[in-house]
């Protein structure tokens, strides 16, 4: 994230790019699974969900704020950079099916240009004490998503040959999010904060894959819908998560700042539809750091984050292999044991003038 604000009377006015959507997932090869005839099987199981996939949205973001006496009223305006990739196993036929002799390899890479904004409210109810906040932030495109690009078809990694690329889209629809918080500030040198949010992923119902400039759009029981150039659904039916987290910061010296925080999150994919690549739980974060003032106008932080997502079992719970599904929307079987956690360190330079 880069950003910077400036103050003109009752007037601010800001700008700034960041990635609040986005990551990465690689899955190393298990070479204790090659052999010549599955030349595939060294990819690992995860692969017929993906083995290297990756989902970006780059914001570059200007608003603007003005203060009414204790109330002040902003909004901005963002342009929105995407991109997709994702390496997966298929069969030639697209059927699904975990064949190994007729295993080959998909690449999927495609990108857009979208628009969304942002608003919000925050009202000094007492003053130099307590303030509370609330905004909303659009979703990406302000709805459904529609990214271009190609998709590479290998048909065999047994047998490499030539490959066949085609131009394809790939539609999905990205949340927009509720914020409400509270800053109390009972002295000079203590802080306390309380924030909650409410992340719609409930408009994550599937991600689509499609001829280019043709409708992705399918049947009830996930065959293509007449007209349609599905290629292959992959059904999400996300929930909506729900945040909560609270800290606070104790000013040591009047240059020097410590905070911490912590966090907890639910999960937005249920069990029906979790898979390796978008693998999701209910969270914990614990996060804890400094603030110190180096110069007149300079300031740095440190900070680390510990993100704990609670172990999940979906054994028998998934969906996606479900035989009364059409062979573009089945998918293998993603039950199974999750766990997994993320530990960020930030690093970051504020300037003021």
């Amino acid at each position: 994230m880069l950003g910077a604000t400036m103050r003109v009377g009752d007037f601010a006015f800001g700008a700034a790019g960041y990635a609040p959507f986005g990551g990465e997932v690689h899955f190393d090869r298990a070479e204790r699974f090659a052999n010549t005839r599955f030349p595939g099987a060294a990819d690992g199981v995860a692969r017929w969900h993906g083995y290297d996939a990756s989902m970006l949205s780059i914001y570059a973001t200007l608003g603007a704020a003005y203060r009414i006496g204790p109330l002040s009223v902003g909004a901005t305006g963002n342009l929105i950079l995407s991109s997709v990739s994702l390496d997966r196993a298929q069969v030639a036929s697209g059927d699904g099916l975990n064949d190994l002799e007729r295993e080959g390899r998909s690449r999927l890479e495609a990108s857009g240009v979208h628009g969304s904004f942002g608003a919000g409210v925050m009202f000094e109810a007492i003053e130099r004490m307590l303030w509370l906040g609330l905004s909303y932030q659009a979703q990406p495109g302000l709805g459904q998503m529609t990214l271009h690009g190609n998709l590479r078809i290998d048909s065999s990694v047994a047998m490499p040959g030539d490959s066949l690329v085609r131009k394809a889209d790939f539609h999905q629809a990205l949340p927009d999010v509720y914020r409400l918080g509270v800053r109390f500030r009972p002295s000079d040198v203590v802080e306390l904060r309380l924030a909650g949010d409410v992340t719609r992923w409930s408009v994550l119902r599937t991600q689509c894959l499609g001829v280019e400039d043709q409708p992705c759009t399918v049947l009830p029981d996930g065959d293509a819908a007449p007209g349609s150039g599905v290629i292959v659904n992959m059904r999400r039916f996300w929930r909506d998560s729900i945040g909560v987290r609270g800290g606070g910061s104790y000013w040591v010296a009047p240059k020097f700042e410590l905070f911490a925080g912590v966090g907890y999150e639910t999960a937005a994919a249920p069990d029906a539809t979790l898979d390796p690549v978008l693998a999701d739980a209910d969270n914990l974060a614990l996060a804890f750091g400094g603030k110190l003032q180096f110069a007149d106008s300079w300031y740095t932080a440190l900070s680390y984050t510990q993100l704990q997502f609670f172990s999940r079992n979906s054994t028998g719970e998934s969906t996606l292999a479900d035989p009364a599904v059409q062979a573009i929307t089945r998918r293998p079987d993603g039950g199974g044991e999750y766990s997994q956690w993320v530990g960020v360190i930030n690093a970051n330079v504020l300037k003021t003038f």
